[in-house]
């Protein structure tokens, strides 16, 4: 069986509806944000809830920033929600990690941060002296972006530097010189605008242009750095070395005496070790090779004008083009012959006091001596550079003529023999 009955409902109380009003959060770590809540419609007597589980009379809520679902229940247990509730957070954080920059490769650079936040943090650490500073110095080898993050209590805000690094210059102070002794050289740097040269004693220009001049005396190395357009400077100096050769010295050997026609050997020589490797006689007459240290000489007469010496100048070049000269005198006799004076004056002024021999084309003196009227041998000697001084036994002879013999072997290996009277003059 089966009945029904017409029931009209009425509703006796309007419909619960919620509305909020928020206040933000700040920075500070405890929550201060707030969430106030209106509640219309249902039976009154309304209960609050964040969370849809506790319940409390209070229609205000003090949160943290964030989002909430509010929920509102009237005395008849009717319940209402709002979902999705944002309570925002004013951040007060400023910070400036000052504008991008460039610095020189290998250089430090002091970044001046600011803020308002009481503490702050760099990332990357890469070359930094301290990240947690406003101030800190950094030396990035490379180029390199800076992120720094403020903080005060909840609240954090992000900024970002950027140091551009400009490479160094490289210094190139030019290739190794070679000098002579005596002579400056012009050094040639390059790889900068700006230019410093060390050291300094031997420098007779400004050491701050890219081609200054020195004179060293002896074989140094010079060193350079320089600087770029953006005032970089080299990280490395570059070095040169001036290489001085010592000056050249040459002997052309001593001034001596020859017979006409008798092959003389010169023989050059430097005599302070400068390497020597081209020589040249001048004038080349009566040379075999003027472009030999050792050549051969041959007159066939003597100078028969004043100063009576044939003269010779010996030049030695080194690779580096270095040079040094000397002379020696020839005299030509007829020969081969041993001349001796015919007087001689004994006084002691340098002139013409001894009775010595001059072996013309000898190669060897076998001996020279002198006799004094009664045939007694007063003085005998080898060498053809000693003479007699006109004493016997240390005393001074009178003016008188004494005796000499004189044998020598000549160039040709020919014996040589002569005699003659001298007269000694007082």
């Amino acid at each position: 069986c089966m009945d029904s009955i017409q029931v009209t409902l009425v509703q006796s109380f309007p419909d619960l509806s919620i509305t909020t009003n928020q206040t933000p959060a700040s920075c500070s770590i405890t929550p201060d944000g707030n969430i106030n809540v209106q509640a219309t419609g249902g039976s009154g007597n309304f209960l609050y809830s964040s969370n849809g589980t506790t319940y409390q009379g209070n229609n205000s809520f003090t949160v943290a920033d964030g989002t909430y679902n509010i929920y509102v229940k009237d005395g008849n247990g009717c319940k209402d929600s709002l979902l999705s509730v944002l309570v925002p957070k004013i951040n007060s954080v400023v910070v400036d990690a000052e504008p991008d920059t460039f610095i020189c490769e290998g250089t430090s650079y002091k970044i001046n941060a600011t803020t308002n936040a009481p503490s702050v943090n760099w990332f990357p650490t890469t070359g930094l002296t301290n990240t947690n500073s406003l101030t800190p110095t950094a030396n990035p080898a490379n180029t390199i972006l800076y992120y720094i993050t403020a903080t005060l209590g909840s609240c954090t805000r992000m900024d970002s530097v950027k140091l551009n690094i400009w490479p160094a210059p490289v210094a190139e102070a030019g290739d190794n010189i070679d000098i002579c002794y005596g002579i400056s050289a012009q050094l040639n740097g390059s790889g900068g605008i700006e230019y410093q040269w060390s050291p300094d004693p031997t420098f007779i220009s400004s050491r701050d242009i890219s081609n200054p001049i020195v004179k060293p005396s002896a074989t140094s190395i010079y060193y350079l750095h320089v600087k770029d357009i953006h005032g970089c400077r080299s990280l490395q100096t570059d070095a040169v070395t001036v290489k001085v050769t010592p000056s050249v010295k040459i002997f052309a050997g001593n001034d001596t005496i020859v017979a006409m026609n008798q092959p003389l050997q010169l023989h050059a020589t430097e005599t302070n070790n400068s390497g020597v490797t081209q020589w040249e006689w001048s004038a080349a007459t009566y040379l075999n090779n003027p472009l030999i240290a050792s050549p051969i000489a041959t007159f066939p007469s003597p100078v028969v004008t004043a100063p009576y010496d044939y003269v010779y100048m010996v030049k030695g070049t080194t690779p580096a083009g270095c040079q040094g000269t000397d002379y020696i005198k020839i005299k030509v006799y007829q020969g081969p012959e041993i001349y001796v004076a015919s007087g001689f004056t004994p006084n002691g002024d340098g002139k013409n006091d001894f009775l010595v021999p001059v072996p013309v084309g000898i190669k060897d003196l076998k001996y020279f001596r002198v006799f004094n009227r009664w045939g007694q041998m007063i003085f005998d000697t080898k060498d053809p550079g000693r003479g007699w001084d006109g004493r016997i036994r240390g005393i001074d002879q009178q003016t008188g003529v004494f005796i000499w013999i004189a044998e020598g072997i000549d160039y040709t290996g020919k014996l040589v023999t002569r005699k003659g009277a001298s007269t000694l003059i007082r």
